[in-house]
């Protein structure tokens, strides 16, 4: 039998397919629409945890001047004053008696906010305004315990506050004692007295000048004369810097930043507020003065005060305005309730 073979053919390659990689238009407008969602979603998240960490810095600073207070009272048996008045006439001789003129609290709480080496270059002998003490500010750094973070970094006032050049090298910053409020029969407190002069219900007053002696304790007030209750009590909160202006870029009340932030607000003795007004608004009388300065943050809705007795209250800016006047007078004798 005659076989037969057969060639068989290889098969022959098929041709080769390239694939091409890569996104539609449309594909790439879903994506970014996505990502913007997404991004539009986490942005306010972010912000919100950044302002939270900052009103929590913000709390931290007020506690940490709480405590100054408390162990400023320990140690000297008095309430810090304020403010301290300046030299009057007929003041002692040598006129170095008369210390710390026109300084305010916050200087004599530094050694209880671990400075003293800074409170022991402040020169107590002379006014707060002298070249002395103006060198001492231009030679250091704002303390960060004086600054609210959601406002602004640790900073010192800008040429324009005055034409004195050495000025611009002062510290500044955002908390004021609480120097009382207006109570239900019209008075107002005035936040920069002593008790023997205008009248001032606040947790915090200068220090008494009796027969044009300088003053012999750091403050005149106790603990023990807060008859409304240290908890039921402002003691500091954050002031108002911010300026508001109308359409006409006028400003409503008339209060100017240069009224609200100098280097005076800090070291020196225009350091008190008072809830005459209510808080992040304009001011309601028609003069910015010692009977209506008020106090104002960035937090949103509110801001952060220290409580006599040491706690930090966020105090919402729709507060009852009956209620916050409450909250800043020391023996009112009348019932606070929630806030």
């Amino acid at each position: 039998m005659q076989r037969v073979f057969r060639k068989i053919r290889s098969p022959q390659p098929l041709p080769s397919l390239r694939h091409h990689s890569g996104f539609t238009l449309i594909e790439l407008l879903v994506v970014i629409a996505i990502i913007a969602i997404l991004v539009a979603l986490l942005l306010p998240a972010v912000q919100q945890a950044r302002e939270a960490a900052r009103r929590s810095q913000c709390l931290n600073n007020l506690k940490q001047l709480g405590l100054a207070v408390h162990n400023f009272h320990d140690v000297h048996g008095v309430i810090v004053s304020n403010s301290f008045p300046q030299m009057i006439s007929g003041s002692p001789d040598p006129t170095g008696k008369w210390l710390y003129k026109r300084f305010s609290g916050f200087v004599m709480l530094l050694p209880f906010l671990e400075q003293t080496a800074l409170f022991q270059r402040f020169d107590a002998t002379n006014d707060f305004e002298h070249a002395n003490n103006v060198a001492v500010e231009a030679d250091t750094s704002p303390l960060p315990a004086y600054f609210c973070p959601s406002r602004r970094a640790p900073e010192k006032t800008p040429a324009s506050f005055s034409t004195t050049a050495a000025r611009q090298f002062r510290h500044r910053g955002d908390y004021a004692f609480c120097g009382g409020g207006e109570l239900l029969n019209g008075t107002r407190s005035h936040v920069h007295a002593d008790l023997n002069a205008t009248f001032s219900n606040g947790m915090f007053v200068m220090p008494r000048v009796d027969s044009n002696r300088a003053w012999q304790k750091a403050g005149q007030l106790t603990f023990a004369k807060v008859t409304d209750g240290l908890s039921n009590t402002i003691a500091i909160g954050e002031k108002r810097i911010r300026e508001y202006r109308n359409g006409s870029n006028a400003l409503i009340d008339g209060v100017g930043v240069n009224s609200m932030d100098g280097p005076t607000y800090l070291w020196g003795h225009f350091t008190s507020r008072n809830t005459a007004s209510p808080m992040n608004r304009p001011i309601v009388s028609s003069v910015w003065d010692n009977f209506d300065a008020n106090f104002g943050s960035e937090h949103t809705g509110g801001g952060n005060f220290l409580m006599g007795d040491g706690a930090v209250r966020f105090i919402s800016e729709n507060i009852n305005l009956t209620t916050y006047n409450l909250l800043a007078g020391r023996d009112d004798g009348k019932p606070v309730g929630e806030f």
